[in-house]
């Protein structure tokens, strides 16, 4: 039997444990009431600053461009004052170099190595695609950027920042602009449209002052010939028909020269390297001769002047994406001998007409039907030609089933290529 003041002294104990127990989770509720209590009134005070970013989506632009902007410009300063030029050229061109420890690659930019290479090596293409996949990246989006939207591709990472003097300063992202374009002529990367040639031999892209005609060494130029074709009549032939000589001319070899002549402007000719690919869907040889003779004075001026120049001649009528077929599958001709060729049309076809029947006779599995021209093209015509002559040799320049893809001077337009470096969607429909 419990002894009766045990008893009373253990439930005084339980009282006076339960009073503590009560008041401890009192104090840490008060604790935790005082706690969210600064918690409210700090997320009060930010949502005038960083938190009201983070909410409103704004933080990007107003926390971490301004913090990058200012880091970037502490580093490369103090690039500029320790390190000498020698050792800072070494660091620019780590920025083009692709390491897959470092860098994850560019998907996009891979494919654009492998679709602008130049698809007349029948070996595969070399490790460019792999080392520099960032390099192409950088060229695709050069000159899709007008001046006004310039910094905006550099904060969203579509350019790379150390590029815009707003991150690095003007004197490090001038010297980082001609360490890209020496990573341009190594890898040989640098390509455009021949409608284009003149824009980037002279345009300052990421408006650097950056002497681009003395920087670029390596270009290669991809020349649509179907372009530049002069257009079909618009209606039937007819005993009505009355076409001039002037309108049997199967190019506007005005305008192809002029979109080459911007190479005349190179003042350091010797040891500059051009390959220029001529490529055509609707393969005809007789337009093909008229487009080379058209640039021939344009390219023999270059070789003599010291230029170390390729041409070469594809058909790509046979492409189902813009990547191109397999390497074994391409038609391709190396026709840089053509510039020696005569002009003369009582001559014979000359040897670089020969080389490519002989390639297209090897195709021949590989090249459409419809896209195969060579065999019926009209006979050329000279000046005391017939009025019927001419009018039969204008109304078979094209064939009913064969597409028309520029006209005069806008033969090459914007509207036809969206920019410098990518097929169009246009050329996409075609291939």
């Amino acid at each position: 039997m419990t002894n009766p003041p045990e008893a009373l002294a253990q439930n005084e104990l339980n009282k006076a444990r339960e009073k503590l127990l009560r008041e401890k989770d009192i104090k840490h509720e008060e604790e935790r009431v005082e706690q969210q209590k600064r918690w409210l009134a700090t997320k009060r005070l930010m949502l005038h600053g960083q938190y009201s970013d983070w909410l409103n989506n704004t933080i990007v632009n107003r926390t971490i461009i301004p913090y990058c902007k200012t880091w970037n410009q502490n580093i490369a300063a103090q690039m500029q004052d320790r390190l000498p030029r020698e050792v800072r050229d070494m660091i620019y061109q780590h920025l083009w170099h692709y390491d897959p420890d470092r860098t994850s690659p560019h998907l996009m930019a891979r494919q654009h190595v492998k679709q602008h290479y130049t698809f007349t090596c029948l070996y595969c293409s070399p490790d460019t695609i792999a080392m520099f996949p960032c390099l192409l990246d950088i060229a695709q989006f050069m000159f899709r950027a007008e001046h006004d939207n310039l910094s905006q591709l550099f904060d969203q990472s579509a350019l790379p920042h150390y590029m815009s003097p707003d991150y690095v300063g003007v004197l490090t992202a001038h010297e980082i602009g001609v360490s890209f374009y020496k990573s341009l002529n190594e890898e040989n990367l640098l390509q455009c449209q021949s409608s284009r040639i003149e824009s980037v031999l002279k345009d300052d892209p990421f408006h650097l002052s950056l002497p681009t005609m003395e920087l670029i060494r390596n270009l290669t130029v991809h020349c649509n010939i179907d372009r530049y074709r002069t257009p079909p009549p618009k209606h039937q032939l007819s005993s009505k028909c009355r076409h001039s000589l002037s309108e049997t001319e199967l190019v506007y070899s005005e305008l192809l020269w002029e979109d080459f002549c911007s190479l005349l402007d190179i003042k350091n000719k010797k040891g500059f390297k051009l390959h220029v690919i001529i490529y055509q869907r609707y393969i005809r040889l007789n337009v093909l001769e008229k487009a080379i003779e058209a640039i021939q004075s344009v390219l023999k001026s270059l070789t003599q002047d010291g230029c170390s120049l390729t041409v070469t001649w594809t058909y790509r009528g046979h492409w189902k994406d813009a990547e191109g077929p397999p390497c074994h599958q391409l038609v391709s001709c190396d026709i840089t001998h053509a510039l020696g060729a005569s002009n003369d049309p009582l001559l014979d076809d000359p040897d670089w007409k020969w080389d490519v029947c002989e390639v297209l006779d090897e195709a021949e599995g590989l090249i459409l039907p419809g896209h195969a021209k060579f065999d019926v093209e009209p006979v050329n015509i000279s000046k005391t030609s017939s009025r019927n002559a001419i009018n039969r040799f204008v109304h078979s320049m094209y064939d009913p089933d064969e597409m028309y893809v520029g006209s005069g001077s806008n033969a090459d337009s914007d509207a036809i290529y969206d920019s410098e470096f990518t097929l169009s969607d246009d050329d996409d429909e075609e291939l």
